[in-house]
């Protein structure tokens, strides 16, 4: 690659201090016949910085003003060259000074300024049309002039250069990336300078050199190629890159005192590359040489000890560096773990189905220094790039550093074996798990709901649909459904889709039965029917109301594990839901008349079916009052819309029982009266007592299903107490609170 020499040719060398000078773009023209004797004269551009020693010229004595005067002899090769003289100035910055041949522009009497381009443009130069010309052109990007020369004939007459500094964090990395494929594993980035170069023509069409006609010369002074030049281990070189930083191609480069040339045959993107080898010793290019500990988790449980993962799983890796990390700008440390910032280092790698749109990963120092990021290629490989800010900053100590980051399995395009099994490798270890959705997977379960028909039953859909890959489990998978409240099975009504009965196994409120079909892609459904039970279901709504309720019905499908571990325990549920709804009346209704002078009162109490069929009903009534005092009841009495009903009464402790003889049916309404005596009612008047109350509830059975599955029921309960105006108006002594002192 045109490995580094020194060539310093200084044909006229000018030193001054007064005038700052930017960029000068020249393109001289010259007769044919005065052209041989100034080719030997033409100048080169010197650079020069503000402390200019004598060291730094290689002991090259000019002084600060040199006039250089034409020749006598019109032969002479010196013949027609400009005189230029520049006045002394200690205190300038740097100085560009261009010293070209033939006589294109008029010859400065004394100085040029900094910014004047003889051509009459600062940054370009067009040629003035004569096709015998050469084509030169310096333009000044920051700190480096960027010059081109070209013989006649390579350029179109009027070819204008433009010059772009790139400095894009997007596109340095880009041109970064495409140079260090280039580059030996032995070999690392230190800067890069990048510039973009287009000529055009007189017309603003983008043009070529054309170099056949001669070998278009770029250079880039101002650099520091000092060491370069004396150190082995370091280099300078040219690469010109493609817009689209597919490919970077190595020019044949050559170094001089601050000025960095090549060839070019084709103009874009060139990079002007520093170039380091990496640190020797031994374990340099070892991923484990700086990594203390390298973890990979899933849910907190180490990758190592799972057999399967799923590929929406969150996969955790940390990166503990050594506990004694040093950033050593100076020199290799690696025996301490020394790194030098601005450098990579080759880490542990990742799964290329992780890396996939990875962006760098910080990595943090005691106290939360970031120092440095470690960054991923397509292919997983990571390496750690310490910030080239702590360059100059001495040693600095990187206790403790890490880095934490999540990654997540993209398995797209990657090839996982039939039965899910798959090789995840991070840094040297491998990791044999299983992919779930890779796997023969487990059949999808499905249930609906119908309304509710006119014999007050729903018909309930289970649907197995099996996978692409269906799981041949060993024993079938047993479905158990599981009814709420309300429902009960209607025997014979389960079936398949074919239409063929199934006996299932029915215990209360479940059935339960197996499914033992794994053909791929198969869907079975099953179908079946529960009786609703509105008694159930308003029992309890002692209410003039329209009773809503959501009955719910909860398919279980349950299979074990393979004992060979091919396959997971099946364990899935999922349910749904109908809406119901029935008007009922209060099931018990009480009211009763104060209580007279003799402590005498009239009770009248309501018992409703609901349209229900009830048997054995019996209305409980309590009379609940103070030790010592008896009530009694007389005078008992039911009927219904056609008149008396039979009954038996009978007192079990405090609560009288009256016992309807006939079963409640249709819309039947029984009304109950009866006589209450509080005895010796004008002593009970004259003590202190709670007021009496009297409680109503009924009990009865009914069949749940049509066919004598009866159960038991006990209804709400009524409270009423006894009134009156005087019924504790006479005793001796009364107490109530007057209020709160707060």
């Amino acid at each position: 690659m045109g490995k580094k020499f020194l060539a310093v040719l200084l044909s006229a060398a000018l030193l001054f201090g007064a005038t700052k000078y930017d960029v000068i773009s020249v393109n001289a023209a010259a007769s044919d016949e005065e052209e041989t004797s100034e080719e030997i004269l033409t100048e080169e551009v010197l650079l020069k910085e503000t402390d200019l020693s004598e060291e730094s010229v290689e002991k090259i004595n000019i002084e600060n003003e040199i006039d250089i005067e034409p020749a006598t002899d019109t032969k002479d090769a010196t013949e027609d060259v400009p005189v230029i003289s520049m006045p002394e100035n200690e205190e300038t910055d740097e100085e560009v000074i261009l010293i070209s041949e033939g006589d294109a522009f008029d010859k400065p009497s004394e100085s040029v300024s900094g910014n004047e381009d003889v051509s009459g443009n600062a940054d370009t130069f067009i040629s003035p049309g004569d096709e015998s010309v050469s084509f030169e052109s310096a333009q000044k990007k920051g700190s480096v002039l960027v010059m081109i020369y070209a013989p006649k004939g390579v350029f179109p007459v009027g070819t204008t250069a433009i010059i772009t500094e790139l400095t894009d964090e997007n596109t340095v990395k880009g041109i970064e990336e495409a140079v260090s494929k280039e580059l030996d594993d032995n070999k690392v980035i230190t800067e890069i300078k990048a510039y973009d170069i287009t000529m055009f023509d007189a017309l603003g069409n983008e043009v070529q050199p054309d170099t056949s006609k001669g070998s278009v010369t770029v250079s880039f002074k101002n650099i520091d190629t000092n060491e370069a030049i004396n150190n082995a281990d370091k280099d300078i070189e040219v690469f010109h890159v493609e817009d689209s930083f597919n490919n970077a191609e190595a020019m044949d480069t050559s170094l001089s005192y601050k000025e960095v040339s090549f060839e070019a045959e084709h103009f874009s993107q060139y990079a002007v590359v520093s170039i380091e080898d990496k640190e020797a010793g031994e374990g340099e290019t070892d991923p484990d040489i700086l990594i203390e500990s390298f973890s990979v988790t899933v849910g907190g449980k180490p990758l190592k000890d799972l057999k399967k993962i799923s590929a929406s799983d969150t996969i955790s890796v940390v990166y503990n560096f050594r506990k004694h990390l040093v950033i050593n700008p100076e020199g290799s440390a690696w025996t301490d773990y020394g790194i030098k910032a601005g450098h990579r280092y080759p880490l542990p790698s990742i799964p290329k189905e992780c890396a996939k749109g990875r962006t760098p990963v910080d990595v943090k120092g005691g106290g939360g220094v970031i120092l440095g990021v470690i960054e991923f290629d397509a292919d997983g490989n990571a390496a750690l790039v310490v910030d080239s800010g702590f360059i100059g900053e001495g040693m600095v100590d990187a206790y403790n550093a890490f880095a934490g980051f999540n990654l997540q399995l993209d398995l797209s395009g990657s090839s996982v074996n039939d039965d899910g099994s798959f090789v995840l490798k991070f840094g040297d270890e491998s990791f044999d798990i299983k992919v779930a959705e890779y796997c023969p997977q487990p059949p999808k379960v499905t249930k609906t709901a119908s309304t509710l028909d006119a014999d007050n039953n729903i018909t309930w859909t289970v649907t197995v649909t099996n996978d692409a890959k269906p799981i041949d489990y060993i024993d079938g998978i047993t479905l158990k459904d599981t009814f709420s409240e309300g429902q009960a099975y209607v025997e014979g009504s389960l079936e398949d889709g074919a239409g063929n009965k199934i006996t299932p196994t029915a215990s209360g409120s479940t059935i339960t039965w197996s499914h033992n079909d794994d053909t791929a892609l198969k869907v079975t459904t099953y179908k079946y029917k529960t009786h609703i039970d509105f008694l159930a279901l308003t029992k309890d709504e002692n209410a003039n109301k329209t009773v809503n309720k959501s009955v719910s019905n909860k398919i279980q499908a349950t299979a074990p594990a393979a004992a060979n571990g091919d396959y997971d325990a099946l364990d899935y549920s999922t349910q749904a839901t109908s809406s119901v709804s029935k008007t009922v009346n209060e099931w018990v209704h009480k009211e009763g008349t104060e209580v007279d002078k003799d402590g005498n009162a009239t009770w009248t109490v309501t018992v409703r079916n609901n349209e229900f069929t009830l048997k054995n009903v019996v209305l409980h009534d309590e009379i609940v009052a103070d030790d010592g005092i008896e009530i009694v009841m007389s005078n008992i009495k039911v009927t219904d819309s056609k008149g008396d009903v039979a009954f038996t009464d009978k007192m079990n402790g405090s609560v009288h029982d009256i016992a309807f003889t006939d079963v409640m049916k249709g819309n039947a309404v029984y009304t109950v009266t009866y006589t209450t005596q509080i005895k010796d009612y004008a002593a009970f008047l004259k003590r202190n007592h709670s007021v009496p109350k009297n409680n109503a509830w009924i009990t009865y059975e009914y069949d749940t299903t049509g066919k004598d599955g009866c159960v038991y029921v006990e209804g709400p309960t009524v409270e009423t107490s006894f009134k009156g105006k005087n019924l504790m108006g006479d005793a001796a002594i009364r107490k109530s609170a007057a209020g709160i002192d707060r």
